[in-house]
């Protein structure tokens, strides 16, 4: 079987239907991780100097950013196997430590930024970017509380759980049902929503006074 130019297998999910599986590339994943690591230690930094209402209104510009980047993305030719694309170690490098600040600065490691990422300045196919992105929000996510815990920052236990045991659920719901829908499809409810949360997000910190100030 010929592979790819990365010689990165698919993984396909257990938990995925049958019928489309989605696609896990690791060495990609991997090279992102490391080069977010750098960066979230920067990112939590810098956003110790920033008030809570700053930080809502630069992730909603972000977000809308994203939305729009993600709306125009060209659709992966239908019947394509490159499932996942060559390595591009630098682009890899700076998109990689770019996530890892917004993921310090923000406190997300959000595939509202790495499924973009991946999808419009890598060229993967959406399921690609989407199981991928879900392999480095993970790593990055355990390196970004660790890196805050570690700058004396503390969370709301009862909050974290609830809202982790949510978005597990979550997660599974929608991976099931995103196995039928098509690239292009997938792309636009996704800028879609993102959007959506932007909005709210800038309206709430230009108009509402933003989140209450430690």
């Amino acid at each position: 079987m010929p592979q790819s130019k990365s010689n990165a297998r698919p993984l396909r999910s257990p938990a995925a239907p049958a019928k489309r599986a989605t696609d896990v590339c690791w060495r990609h994943a991997g090279l992102f991780t490391a080069a977010a690591l750098p960066g979230i230690v920067a990112g939590t930094a810098a956003g110790a100097a920033v008030s809570g209402r700053g930080l809502l209104a630069t992730f909603g510009v972000v977000m809308l950013i994203v939305a729009y980047a993600t709306a125009h993305k060209k659709t992966i030719q239908a019947g394509s196997d490159e499932r996942c694309p060559g390595i591009r170690p630098a682009w890899h490098a700076g998109f990689g430590a770019l996530v890892g600040f917004l993921t310090g600065f923000l406190g997300v490691g959000g595939g509202f930024v790495v499924v973009p990422v991946l999808a419009v300045a890598l060229s993967f196919p959406m399921h690609s970017a989407v199981g991928t992105s879900l392999a480095i929000i993970t790593a990055t996510g355990v390196l970004g509380a660790a890196v805050h815990f570690a700058s004396g920052r503390s969370i709301d236990a009862d909050v974290t759980i609830a809202m982790t045991a949510a978005m597990v659920a979550g997660a599974l719901g929608g991976a099931r049902l995103g196995q039928g829908v098509s690239e292009r499809a997938l792309a636009r409810g996704f800028a879609t929503l993102v959007a959506v949360v932007a909005v709210y997000l800038i309206a709430s910190s230009a108009f509402f006074g933003g989140p209450p100030e430690s």
